[in-house]
């Protein structure tokens, strides 16, 4: 116990406890800055050294704390029973750990001191149970801790939500108890004593038992032995305090059997905090929580009142739902107490709101499985008169969830009073009554309860419901008695019994579908707004739209086929209205692709084109809805799939100029895309337009004179949305317009070498995306097409490691000066962007190495990481080690044109010589540590760069300055002379070779002084590799290269080969 003791403790903490103020935290301010050191968007060096400073202190001292909680307990659950102060080194660490529960302000290292904790509390009931003083050290930390929670002169305020350090020291004492082997358990009593601290004064408990009219509350479990706390001593943070550690350990997977038996007690507690008006709001947030944790504790989440699987006859979802019989049977005080609080929940309704707890206890009884048996009628027969009267309560979530709690209570179909064909006629009776003195809460709340009880029906039940149905749903048969909400509860009813073949036929629901309509258009043409209007409007929508597709799907009915109709609903002037007739529109379509008969496919392709003008062509902007648009373009996109699979690319009357242009629009191609202006899906109504773009340039035939230029408006949309910070569903949409417009291959019709190279490239860039999806959908594109010019079926079966390599060599077979410049320039601009941003990331680690440069000790941070909390990235291509080997391959293989463009490449020689020079200056400098922490070559973030600098600078001056004549010849052994390969008559040759030898000695320069000057291995290795390929082994380390790999060990392998090719040279000499 670290807290003071004795009369100078009482006094302290006494004193502040009656004058009503908290008690000061105990814990180690420490960096009380570190959360705002870093506020400030601007700092100077020394301002940022310290924030940096800041950050490491409070880190270190985070996971100091866990590996010193982790250590102790080792240490001591290690140390033999035998040892003789075995009871005072327990204790000592015992202490120590509870502490540091109850003071940290990480929730890491809480965590990590509750699991040492519970260690060390188990070993004393195992371990070390033998002596009785180490058996009874767990009890007394349970007091200790008890008591810092309960005491008016030791509670005070948690230091980290939720009381988590308190709640993880009881968690701790708990599991330990929970599998002790001993016979001495103190869990019981511990948890009669949370639950007794949670509950309300003595005086207030007597109050709400003589408000509900009970003898006493029903708790079996409280136990003689304690009293509710006195009026003196009662405090509402000692309340929260239990309740937050109640929550926590009825959450404990591991403590479900010990809590099993008090959920009942824990139920009434915590509706005892809520059902009672409190000043304090913390008080009714944590018996929220309690209540929320104990309920899913006795009722399964999924087990509520519609839980049955209708395929299976009604039987329960999982054999683990429970009755209300079973529950009252396991926990026999809670059915009289929840009725009591129902029926003063009702009698005591406040004229600003409703009783708190009359939702919380009907979710409660509809989360039960109904009972298929009469004889579990009797325990609920009380509960059905309160709950038909929260039918007409004026808050609609009451009245929801009591519809639900009378679906829950119900027993079978027979003819007992709880039965369903029998509420469901006590519903309409009633409803009847309500709607003739115009109580229309009433109304709603019995068809809602009599659309719960039809949801979970077995038997055709709603025949006692149908004709008042009916009428509630033609609002009385045109005469518009009613509000909507009750006439769309009405609808919505039938159409549930029409799909479950128990209902109103076809023909009765279409009269009724139509005199909605009627209705729907008559008050759009008066301009009348009445509340609920917009539900109605949805439900009538939905319900119209299905039976319009209905009949336009099914090619069994005898109508014409509805274009028409469904041309007006899904161009609706009222927004409400269409929406929710484009949503029942795809789900209704989803079942028809199914369907060989081209013209009704091509019928549907036809209306929703039209469909889309109309929606694009809005004369206000503002009312374009992207997630119609894009419901609407994905339909399109379905039923043009479905027509090329049958055979027919496209419909004879299909305006492919006039629609290519508005697709071309929503893509952004022709004006700003839709993004700019709206939000809300605007990006993905792009990636659906270039989708269905692409299937255009599918179906483009081979003397489409319009084809070139259409290529080349795709590949600029392409271009745009291949944004790696976009969502992953429009790189999804590219990936799979790629695969669609079969634009990969070399013969396709129109557009220049350069777009089909673009339109390659962006298909390999995504063959090595963040998204799983996104590779797939690539792979399958590349690989079909690299299967399609090879004959090779099994080139569309392979991973998109091996598709990428293979898809690069292809690019290094074809033949042609004009494409081998395009690739060339495409090639070399690959690797430009690999490696232009070193500087940057350069700067970034030597921020780093300055904070501890003047440190004389070597560092032990060998991984130099820049996030503690950083996530790791499954995506294995993240680096681009293998865009910048197959780059460096294919550029060594591939033969060079007369005139090749060397401007890409003069860039990189320049970043070269930059970075050169650093490191010559950077290994020189003898104030600069010489330990691997300080290599600037082992950075992360650097070394990609710096690799494809240093491999991209070494092929620049082989490919343009290693070539004199009869020297190491041309590229692939060509032997061709520089002059040859760079082009005689440039007038430049001279020049050029000048400036080449420049550059190769400086790199030959900094080879040498990385190997004398620099201790560390990557220093070394790169050095050798710099070195071996300008002193004349060109040739033997290009094929080095080919064989390296995607790791960080390639440049030591190098540097191993490169000193065993020396000595040989050595040798011969």
């Amino acid at each position: 116990d670290v807290h003071p003791a004795g009369p100078e403790g009482d006094r302290l903490w006494g004193g502040l406890a009656r004058r009503g103020v908290a008690a000061p935290l105990n814990v180690n301010a420490g960096a009380l800055g570190a959360n705002t050191a870093f506020a400030v968007l601007k700092a100077d060096g020394e301002e940022d050294a310290r924030r940096i400073g800041v950050q490491r202190v409070v880190m270190g001292s985070w996971l100091l704390t866990k590996e010193a909680c982790s250590t102790l307990a080792t240490a001591v659950t290690l140390i033999s029973p035998e040892y003789p102060d075995i009871h005072s080194l327990l204790s000592s660490a015992g202490t120590l750990l509870l502490a540091t529960l109850t003071s940290l302000k990480h929730q890491g290292g809480a965590f990590a001191a509750h699991a040492a904790f519970q260690k060390i509390a188990t070993s004393c009931l195992s371990r070390f149970a033998a002596k009785e003083s180490c058996r009874a050290l767990p009890s007394r930390w349970a007091d200790v801790l008890f008591n810092q929670i309960s005491l008016p002169s030791r509670v005070r305020d948690s230091t980290l939500r939720r009381s988590t350090g308190y709640a993880l020291g009881f968690l701790s004492l708990l599991r330990a108890d929970a599998g002790a082997t001993c016979t001495y358990r103190f869990g019981p009593r511990l948890l009669r004593r949370l639950l007794q601290l949670g509950l309300p004064s003595a005086a207030a408990v007597e109050r709400s038992r003589a408000r509900l009219g009970l003898d006493n509350l029903g708790f079996f479990h409280h136990g003689d032995d304690a009293s509710y706390v006195p009026d003196a001593d009662y405090q509402w943070r000692s309340r929260v305090h239990a309740l937050n550690v109640l929550k926590f350990v009825v959450h404990d997977a591991p403590l479900s059997h010990a809590v099993a038996p008090f959920v009942g007690d824990l139920v009434i507690g915590a509706l005892l905090g809520i059902g009672v008006s409190h000043e304090d709001w913390a008080v009714q947030n944590s018996a929220n929580m309690v209540y929320a944790a104990a309920m899913l504790r006795a009722v399964d989440a999924d087990k509520n009142a519609s839980g049955v699987d209708r395929a299976v006859g009604g039987e329960p979802r999982s054999g683990s739902a429970i009755t209300a019989r079973v529950l009252f049977r396991a926990f026999p005080a809670l059915s009289s107490f929840l009725l009591a609080m129902l029926k003063a929940g009702q009698t005591e309704e406040k004229a600003e709101g409703a009783h708190s707890v009359l939702f919380p206890i009907l979710l409660l009884l509809a989360r039960l499985q109904p009972s298929a048996l009469e004889d579990d009628a009797a325990p609920l027969a009380p509960f059905l008169p309160v709950v038909m009267a929260s039918l007409g309560h004026r808050h609609y979530k009451v009245r929801a969830m009591a519809a639900r709690a009378l679906a829950a209570l119900c027993s079978g179909d027979g003819g007992a009073a709880c039965s369903r064909p029998s509420l469901v006629r006590r519903c309409m009776e009633s409803a009847r009554e309500c709607h003739e003195r115009q109580d229309w809460n009433g109304v709603h709340g019995r068809l809602l309860g009599v659309q719960q009880l039809l949801k979970s029906a077995t038997l055709a039940a709603w025949r006692e419901a149908m004709v008042d149905l009916v009428r509630h749903a033609t609002w009385c048969h045109g005469r518009m008695e009613g509000p909507p909400a009750c006439v769309h509860v009405a609808l919505e009813t039938l159409h549930v019994a029409r799909e479950d073949s128990s209902g109103p036929t076809r023909k009765q629901m279409v009269g009724i579908v139509e005199e909605n309509l009627r209705i729907v258009a008559t008050v759009r043409r008066r301009g009348a707004h009445i509340l609920g209007w917009a539900r109605y409007e949805t439900v009538v929508a939905q319900l119209a739209c299905q039976h319009t597709c209905d009949a336009a799907f099914d090619g069994n009915v005898e109508d014409e086929l509805p274009a028409d109709r469904l041309h007006d609903m899904l161009t609706h002037p009222s927004f409400d209205f269409r929406i929710a007739a484009i949503e029942t529109f795809q789900t209704a379509a989803q079942a028809f692709l199914q369907d060989t008969d081209t013209d009704r496919l091509a019928s549907m392709a036809r209306l929703l084109r039209a469909v889309l003008r109309h929606e694009w062509t809005r004369e206000d902007p503002l009312e374009r809805h992207p997630p119609a648009l894009r419901r609407l373009m994905r339909c399109l996109l379905l039923f043009l799939t479905a027509l090329r699979a049958c055979g027919r690319p496209l419909p004879p009357d299909a305006n492919v100029a006039q629609d290519w242009d508005m697709f071309a629009t929503m893509a952004g191609v022709r004006r700003p895309p839709l993004a700019k202006k709206e939000d809300g899906g605007g990006r993905e109504v792009e990636g659906d337009a270039l989708e269905l773009l692409a299937g255009f340039l599918t179906d483009a035939g081979p003397g489409d004179p319009a084809a070139a230029e259409r290529l080349k408006e795709f590949a600029g949309c392409v271009r745009r949305l291949i944004d790696p910070y976009v969502a992953w569903t429009l790189r999804l949409s590219v990936a799979e317009a790629l695969r669609t417009a079969g634009v990969l291959g070399w013969d396709v019709v129109g557009g220049s070498v350069r777009t089909r190279l673009e339109l390659y490239f962006v298909a390999l860039e995504f063959l090595q995306d963040d998204d799983e999806e996104v590779r797939e959908v690539a792979n399958a594109a590349v690989a079909m097409e690299i299967a399609r010019a090879t004959g090779d079926a099994k080139s569309e079966q392979q991973v998109p490691s091996m598709t990428l390599d293979a898809a690069y060599r292809r690019l290094c077979l074809r033949g042609g000066e004009e494409f081998h410049e395009e690739l060339h320039a495409r090639l070399w601009e690959q690797l430009w962007q690999l490696v232009r941003d070193w500087d940057s990331r350069l700067d970034g680690a030597m921020q780093e190495f300055k904070n501890s440069r003047g440190d004389g000790d070597m560092s032990l941070n060998l991984e130099v990481q820049r996030k503690i909390f950083e996530e790791e990235d499954p995506n294995p291509y993240e680096e681009k080690f293998l865009t910048l080997q197959l780059s460096i391959r294919s550029l060594s293989t591939l033969p060079l044109s007369s005139a090749p463009d060397r401007t890409t490449s003069t860039k990189i020689l320049q970043e070269c010589s930059q970075c050169l020079l650093f490191f010559k200056t950077w290994y020189a400098d003898v104030t600069v540590p010489n330990d691997l922490a300080h290599e600037p070559t082992r950075d992360a973030a650097l070394f990609v760069p710096l690799y494809g600098l240093l491999l991209s600078g070494i092929l620049a001056v082989y490919l343009f300055a290693g070539r004199a004549a009869g020297s190491h010849g041309g590229p692939r052994g060509s032997g061709a002379s520089q002059d040859q390969v760079c082009g005689e008559g440039v007038g430049t040759g001279a020049a050029r070779r000048a400036g080449d030898k420049m550059w190769a000695d400086e790199m030959l320069l900094f080879g040498f002084s990385m190997m004398y000057l620099n201790a560390a291995v990557g220093g070394r290795s790169m050095a050798l590799c710099t070195c071996m390929l300008l002193t004349g082994q060109k040739c033997f380390c290009r094929e080095v290269w080919l064989q390296g790999r995607s790791s960080r060990c390639t440049l030591l392998k190098l540097a191993h080969i490169c000193e065993e090719k020396k000595e040989e040279e050595r040798g011969r000499d």
